[in-house]
């Protein structure tokens, strides 16, 4: 798979809820999951380059509080609220604020990698930035 062409910023929040372990719970349950982007209304859409993303892509998603990086297989990408049905396959720390979420990241495999401040640093307050060429040092932890 190609480099991650983008990057999105978590954080652990909820107070005993692992982010990651909660979304690689629903991909080992139903196969996939949906992640939910944040967008900040002073957050730019990044509309261009996520309609771009040709599928399965590839995204880095980054705890800078913990230095904790992952490599995401993207099936898809999507604007809007999720349908009812679909709902199952969001953790559930966030399911009753699903409205509130920008966009959606259908992901099919999570696994930590090295982390790479090149890609962290990208952020700012954003919880979306075009991760880049330079960005592809990251390698999966064994």
């Amino acid at each position: 798979m190609a480099a991650p062409a983008i990057a999105l910023r978590f954080r652990d929040t909820t107070p005993g809820i692992d982010t990651i372990q909660a979304h690689l719970d629903i991909i080992a349950s139903t196969g996939f999951v949906w992640w939910g982007w944040w967008k900040k209304a002073f957050e730019d859409e990044h509309l261009d380059a996520l309609d771009k993303l040709q599928a399965p892509a590839s995204a880095y998603i980054v705890d800078r509080s913990t230095r904790r990086m992952y490599v995401a297989r993207v099936e898809t990408w999507r604007r809007g609220a999720l349908a009812d049905s679909e709902l199952a396959a969001i953790p559930r720390y966030y399911a009753q604020e699903h409205n509130r979420i920008f966009g959606w990241f259908k992901l099919t495999d999570l696994q930590q990698c090295d982390y790479v401040d090149d890609v962290a640093n990208k952020f700012g307050d954003h919880y979306l930035s075009a991760a880049g060429r330079d960005c592809s040092a990251a390698r999966p932890c064994n």
